[in-house]
């Protein structure tokens, strides 16, 4: 029983990140400019960046040219 309890308790913590973090993330002006700058660009963040293939690479270095772009003006 004790086992089921952390389980569940671990389980219950992670849903609460997952539900919650995406608040916490918003108050940031980079995370911000990513989503923006991913939508715009209609860019799957979940499955480029979390694969080591070329195109990946290759996204990321056009979204951080972006982002430093927009870092300028």
């Amino acid at each position: 029983m004790h086992r089921f309890l952390k389980l569940l308790f671990c389980l219950l913590a992670l849903i609460a990140f997952i539900s919650f973090s995406p608040l916490v993330f918003e108050k940031f002006k980079t995370y911000n400019a990513i989503i923006s700058n991913s939508k715009q660009m209609d860019i799957n963040n979940a499955a480029l960046f979390y694969t080591e293939e070329a195109h990946s690479l290759m996204a990321e270095k056009k979204l951080k040219e972006q982002l430093q772009h927009i870092k300028n003006d």
